[in-house]
């Protein structure tokens, strides 16, 4: 009687753990981004096989963002938990990780997911870095994602985290990434070429910016950075400085310039009075609000080469 009570026993344990990894296995994983964008790539990627949710709208700049009640809730849910990378949330991501208390999805943990691990950095700082440069980043730039193909490159990131969380998934995104790579490197092809037809190359592809955050998509659709409104990245530019941007750009007939939404309003109007020059302003994330021009990432990308023409044809009709 004994022996049929322990192998009772030892029969409801082993079906209530089949039980609970049944349910485990039939529950979709969780996948939080800090980004629309990185939450873009994760949908289209890893499709109806997980849940995937953004902690930002869209609208703020990731750089600066309050620590919320509602981050830490949805990290402390997540199976893998996808960020930017490269310092981008360092002020923010990090408290909302701990908060969330699982040590799963800390770094180095098999949940997490650094996109920015797989990429080759641009504009890292040549000398040590120290808070009287500004708010410069010592792993080199992270606006990444505004790239296309350096955005699919990144993406490989959360196929990895998603399948060291849940092995049963294995190979089953490969096809998606496949597919997902053939659409960055065409639609970066395909709009390369609007620039072309625009006359957009060689010393008219030169432009400004008021935040170094266009470095990959000036790579990749063959445009050069000529100067920033900031003197020092995250300080708000004085009118001395923006005089002097003004000047240069009128010499050098350089007829882009171009602006996040996120950058201060009072900032570019004061550069526009003083250069007599539009600022081309635009999204530099997709969007989740209803009824955005920019819910896509593609619908992004082309809106930001969209307004570059334009702004170039007003300027230099204003500068001839």
């Amino acid at each position: 009687m004994v022996h049929l009570l322990a192998v009772a026993v030892a029969l409801l344990s082993s079906f209530k753990s089949f039980s609970v990894n049944a349910q485990i296995a039939a529950k979709k994983p969780l996948v939080i981004t800090t980004t629309t964008d990185l939450a873009w790539a994760a949908r289209e990627i890893l499709g109806d096989a997980v849940e995937v949710r953004s902690l930002l709208n869209g609208r703020e700049d990731p750089h600066f963002v309050d620590v919320r009640p509602d981050y830490v809730a949805q990290v402390a849910q997540a199976d893998v938990v996808c960020a930017v990378g490269l310092d981008l949330e360092v002020g923010w991501l990090p408290k909302v990780i701990s908060k969330a208390a699982r040590r799963e999805i800390q770094p180095g943990g098999r949940g997490y997911c650094d996109f920015g691990s797989r990429i080759q950095a641009l504009d890292k700082p040549l000398q040590q870095v120290d808070r009287s440069q500004g708010d410069v980043h010592p792993q080199g730039n992270p606006h990444y994602w505004l790239s296309p193909s350096v955005l699919a490159q990144a993406s490989r990131e959360v196929i990895d985290a998603t399948e060291r969380v849940r092995p049963e998934l294995k190979g089953k995104f490969e096809a998606r990434y496949s597919e997902f790579k053939r659409m960055m490197l065409g639609l970066e092809a395909r709009l390369k070429a609007r620039l072309v037809s625009a006359n957009i190359t060689g010393e008219q592809a030169r432009f400004a910016e008021y935040h170094r955050e266009f470095s990959y998509f000036a790579r990749s659709f063959e445009l050069t950075s000529h100067d920033t409104l900031e003197e020092k990245p995250g300080l708000s530019p004085s009118a001395g400085r923006l005089g002097k941007v003004a000047t240069g750009l009128r010499r050098d007939k350089i007829t882009i310039v171009l602006a996040a939404r996120t950058a201060p309003t009072r900032v570019i109007q004061k550069f526009e009075e003083i250069s007599g020059l539009k600022v081309g302003v635009v999204s530099v994330s997709v969007s989740q609000a209803p009824g955005s021009d920019v819910e896509t990432y593609p619908q992004l990308i082309e809106k930001i080469i969209d307004t570059l023409i334009a702004v170039s044809e007003k300027n230099a009709a204003k500068l001839r």
